[in-house]
């Protein structure tokens, strides 16, 4: 960087649900003021007229606001958009960013362990019936007898469809369980995938083999409701299959006509629409664990997502490479927009 700084606008509002005060503890907060000038609206979201009027002094920008081309080309020294949401945003204009060097950085890494953890609990509590056992202490209607379909983890195949961040987070704490790992992720080469300890394997046969299983998977154009009627009638009787990615993976009228048949166990942290309405049916299967999207909802996450962003903005401010985050790259986001 030359001498002067550049402006850092962070455009999120100053208290609320994954905003400011969420996010930014005081070292990330002062890490940003090192690398630049701080404009932030104490009030409320930043206006875009306030914005503006900032934008060719701008080095990065931290928030979710559209960013259309005529704002890019007017960012004459923007070099780096941090975006909070966890993903890559549909409201950016990339193939200009991509045009003027301008580094895209999305979140979701801050989530791995938090997502990562919770799937594994939901698992646990699936092979071991504990949710059930807990409502019939409760209720009274305990019997003091094991359940003949409670299982260990310990010697069974596990199958991740997605092996990203989370997929990655996962494998580690799968580990000490002595467990098979297979995994089926088109993006990633399959030594890199051996590498990390993991069998590479199609989608249909990690489906087929698994005892238990995890959609981990990013959304792309090319994978909405990749896992339909099909796909779930090639899971084994009694296995468990556990959904803390995204609802449009998996064609929810299939998988409830599949719970239906109680055969399998499910713990679903994501539905196509939120909230799930009261009456909705899956409320009122005993074979399911629902969970209102909180695998990653945690206060520890939001900070880190604040620690991330702070270290690779001042990264990328530079002249390096962002260390923390996912940068946005050409083949990418044409398969996820």
């Amino acid at each position: 960087m030359t001498d002067k700084k550049g402006k850092i606008l962070i455009t999120l509002a100053p208290r609320g649900y994954k905003m400011y005060n969420e996010l930014f503890r005081p070292e990330a907060e002062a890490k940003l003021k090192q690398a630049g000038v701080v404009i932030r609206n104490p009030e409320t979201e930043m206006p875009l007229e306030e914005m503006m009027s900032h934008i060719e002094d701008t080095a990065a920008i931290i928030g979710n606001q559209p960013l259309s081309r005529e704002i890019l080309l007017k960012a004459r020294n923007l070099k780096v958009v941090a975006e909070t949401s966890g993903s890559f945003r549909t409201n950016i204009d990339y193939e200009t960013a991509f045009e003027k060097g301008i580094v895209i950085l999305r979140c979701g890494a801050a989530f791995a362990s938090s997502v990562a953890e919770m799937a594994l609990a939901l698992a646990l509590a699936l092979a071991r019936n504990i949710v059930r056992y807990n409502e019939q202490m409760k209720e009274g209607t305990e019997e003091w007898k094991r359940l003949p379909d409670d299982f260990e983890l310990r010697g069974k195949t596990v199958g991740l469809i997605g092996l990203g961040s989370v997929g990655q987070m996962l494998v580690n704490l799968l580990k000490p369980f002595g467990v098979h790992i297979c995994a089926y992720d088109p993006w990633l080469p399959e030594d890199y995938v051996r590498m990390l300890g993991v069998e590479p394997k199609d989608l249909n046969p990690v489906l087929s083999t698994s005892k238990v299983i995890f959609v981990l998977a990013g959304v792309t154009r090319e994978n909405v409701h990749m896992i339909g009627a099909d796909e779930l009638d090639l899971i084994k009787l009694g296995s468990v299959f556990v959904n803390v990615a995204r609802a449009a993976l998996i064609d929810y009228d299939a998988l409830m006509e599949r719970l239906e048949r109680s055969d399998i166990r499910v713990a679903l942290d994501v539905f196509e629409k939120e909230p799930l309405p009261k009456d909705h049916p899956l409320r009122k299967l005993n074979n399911v664990i629902l969970t209102p999207h909180r695998s990653g909802g945690l206060a520890e996450s939001y900070f880190r997502i604040g620690d991330y962003i702070a270290n690779d903005v001042c990264q990328v401010l530079k002249g390096l490479k962002p260390v923390f985050l996912d940068e946005a790259r050409r083949d990418m986001i044409s398969k996820l927009l």
